[in-house]
C-alpha cells in the first residue's frame, strides 16, 4: 500500500458542519467523534457509522470536553450540564449524573476515577467512573479573578494527589482509595 493514501472517509456526520476540534478517542476497534452536540462511533476499518447519540440541552454549542473509557464506560462530558456513561458498542445511557456541570477542560483517568473542572459555580470533581457518583468536589475560591471554569487537572498516581489552579490558587487534593 501507498502511504498516505484516503482508505475511508466519512461525510456529513453532522449536517451543519459544526464539528469538535477534540481528538477522536480509538477503543475496541472504534473511533469516537464528537460533532455538535452528539458523539458518533464510527468502525475503525470500515468507516461506517455504527451509532450517533446526542448530549446536552438545545442552548449548547458543541461538547466541551475530551472522550475517556473507564472500564468499558465511555464518559462524556458535555459543556452545558451533566456527565454521561455511555455503553460504547451501542451509545446507550448507562448511567446520567446531571446534578454536575459541564466544562470544556480535559477529563483524566486514573484507575476508576475521573476527575476534571466544570463550568457550575467553579467546582473540581472526581467522580467514580462506573457508576457517575461523585466521590469528592472541591470549589474554587471564587473571586473576580479565580475560577476553575477553564483549568484542567493533573494527577500524579505516585503521590496519589489531584492538582488544579482556578486561575489564583493552586489546589492539590487527595486522591480516593
Amino acid at each position: 500500500k501507498t502511504k498516505g493514501v484516503v482508505e475511508w472517509k466519512v461525510e456529513d456526520l453532522v449536517e451543519d458542519g459544526n464539528s469538535n476540534v477534540r481528538a477522536p478517542l480509538i477503543y475496541d476497534g472504534q473511533i469516537f467523534f464528537q460533532g455538535g452536540k452528539a458523539v458518533y462511533s464510527v468502525d475503525l476499518k470500515t468507516g461506517e457509522k455504527i451509532w450517533e447519540q446526542k448530549f446536552g440541552v438545545p442552548h449548547s454549542f458543541h461538547l466541551g470536553s475530551n472522550l475517556v473509557v473507564v472500564d468499558g464506560i465511555l464518559i462524556v462530558n458535555p459543556e452545558d450540564v451533566g456527565v454521561y456513561g455511555v455503553d460504547p458498542k451501542t451509545g446507550e445511557y448507562l448511567w446520567v449524573n446531571s446534578e454536575i456541570g459541564g466544562g470544556p477542560t480535559d477529563m483524566v483517568v486514573n484507575d476508576k476515577y475521573v476527575y476534571f473542572t466544570s463550568n457550575d459555580n467553579q467546582w473540581m470533581y472526581a467522580i467514580d467512573g462506573t457508576t457517575g457518583e461523585v466521590v469528592w468536589k472541591q470549589k474554587s475560591d471564587w473571586s473576580v479573578n479565580s475560577f476553575f471554569q477553564f483549568s484542567a487537572v493533573a494527577v500524579n498516581p505516585d503521590l496519589r494527589h489531584v492538582y488544579a489552579s482556578d486561575g489564583y490558587f493552586l489546589f492539590c487534593m487527595e486522591m480516593p482509595e
